[in-house]
Parts: structure tokens; sequence; C-alpha cells
């Protein structure tokens, strides 16, 4: 019984992470309370269920925003209208309402992406939040007014948006090019260790050598194409290991996700995406073992 009971949420699981894949959420959300109904009482189905809720209040706030964005870049083309129309018609009275309707537009576009982008930067979703930003900056520009407070509050969320990009993408600053030194002078740091590293794919130690490499010799001529190398391994194991890992939660076999999730997590420990895909996955595990396990029995 507790096999079939086991079989069937595993079944369910599956079905609900197919749709929301395919974008079907109210589907999904039909599956899970569907089951719920049938088994009020599984934990490992609830806690499911809250996490798919919580997904999907965040992918619906970040669609709204992404609408919001698209208004208001539709608002910045018509700026420009807006103005030719106004120097056609000089002081007259329809065109100043008009333009008074457009302004009221714009203020609450501009408010309305601030208010977006605070919740973006809450739930780190930068990348959206420095888009929202930038339209709600183009939109008051130099001709809409805006109160010192609300244009310090933005400009300090604009810092922050690209404060952390420029930490998650982080950009190798250019070697300024420099007098050529005589060739004795050069003494390049043997990287033949490094390379060994590579070619059999230990990340964790690929990094420290990186880090000691860039330390000790920040301008050897090699750095750049293994830190290159380095970047592009560490992007491919990282897919692949967030790929499988979905792909056997999706099937019911948490333990063995959690397992691709935490040896992903020994050389990607900053990933944000890892973290909490093995927090949930453990969540559902403790789920479980507090179904299987009888009352009084330790596990």
């Amino acid at each position: 019984m507790r096999r079939a009971l086991q079989r069937f949420e595993r079944e369910v699981l599956e079905s609900a992470s197919r749709l929301e894949k395919k974008n079907e959420w109210y589907r999904a959300a039909q599956q899970f309370e569907g089951a719920i109904s049938v088994l009020p009482n599984s934990p490992v189905l609830t806690a499911a269920y809250g996490e798919f809720q919580e997904r999907r209040k965040l992918r619906g706030e970040r669609v709204r925003m992404e609408i919001a964005i698209h208004q208001g870049e539709q608002l910045l083309k018509d700026i420009d209208a807006y103005k030719r129309l106004q120097q056609l018609q000089g002081r007259d009275v329809l065109t100043w309402v008009e333009l008074k309707n457009f302004n009221r537009k714009r203020r609450a576009s501009a408010e309305e992406l601030q208010k977006y982008a605070e919740l973006a930067l809450l739930r780190k979703d930068y990348g959206l939040a420095q888009s929202g930003l930038k339209v709600a900056k183009a939109l008051y520009s130099d001709d809409l007014a805006q109160d010192d407070e609300s244009q310090e509050r933005l400009e300090q969320n604009l810092a922050e948006a690209n404060r952390q990009l420029r930490k998650r993408n982080p950009r190798r600053t250019k070697v300024v090019a420099r007098k050529p030194s005589p060739p004795t002078k050069v003494q390049p740091i043997p990287t033949d260790e490094l390379e060994r590293t590579l070619a059999n794919g230990d990340l964790p130690s690929a990094r420290q050598q990186l880090t000691e490499l860039e330390q000790q010799a920040p301008d050897h001529p090699q750095l750049e194409a293994l830190q290159a190398r380095f970047d592009f391994m560490l992007n491919a194991r990282l897919e692949s290991a967030l790929q499988r890992g979905n792909e056997l939660y999706s099937q019911g076999d948490i333990e063995q996700a959690l397992a691709v999730w935490r040896e992903a997590h020994n050389f990607a420990p900053e990933n944000m995406e890892l973290r909490g895909n093995i927090s949930r996955a453990e969540r559902v595990l403790e789920n479980l073992r507090a179904l299987t396990t009888p009352n009084g029995a330790k596990p």
C-alpha cells in the first residue's frame, strides 16, 4: 500500500513538472489539487504544491514586470512624437491637455516599474530589475519632475542591480599595453599542472590553481585562455548537472537528483539555482522519511 501511494505521488510530481515546463501552469495546479483531494494528508504533495505555488507567483510577477517594461518602452518611443506635436501646435489647449495626459502615463509607468524592480531585487532577479530601472529612469528624463527621495531610491536600486550583475558575470580587465620588456625579463610561471587538472575535469582544484596563478602573475600570457577554458567547462558541467538533476527529480528519484546537485555544488558553490534545488530536495526527502517512518520509531 505504501509503495502504491509513493508511486502515485511520483506520477503526480512528474506530470505536474511536465506541464510546468510547457508553461501550462493552470493545468499543473489542477493536477496537484486533484491529487491532494485524494491524499489530503500527503506531506510530499502538500510541500510540492506549496513550492509550485511559490514558483507560479514569482513567474506571474516576472511576466507582469516584462509587460510593464514593454509598455514603458512604448511610451519612450512616443516622447519625441509628442514633443514634435507641441512644436507644431504651439500653446494650443488641446495639445497641452494631450501632453499632460501623456506625462501622467509616463510617471505612472515609471513608478510602477520602480515597484516591480524592488520586488525583483528582493528575489534576486537582478537582470530584470536592471532593465526595468533603466526604462524608469529614461521615462523621467529631464522634462518630467521626480522628487529627490524617489530619484535617490531609483539610483541606489540601479547601482545595486549593476553591482550584483558584475559579481555574477565578472569581466576580466583588459591588460593595458605596456612598453615591451626585454625577453630575458619574462619569466612565465609553468601551467602544466593546471593543464592536467583541467584535462582531468577536476574543476575545484582548477579554480584554486587559477586563483593562485592570477595572484602570482596577473599578466601571464596564458591566463586569459586558461580562464576561458575553465569557464566553458564549468558552464557545461553546471548546465548538465542541473538538467540531469531536474530529470531525476521529475521522475521521483529525489535522492539521486540531490546527489547530482550536491556534486555540482562542489565546483559551483555560488550558483543560486543549485542551492535552491538542493534545499527543495532535502525538504521533500524529510517529508518522505516522515511519511514512511512508523510512529514513535526513529528514522
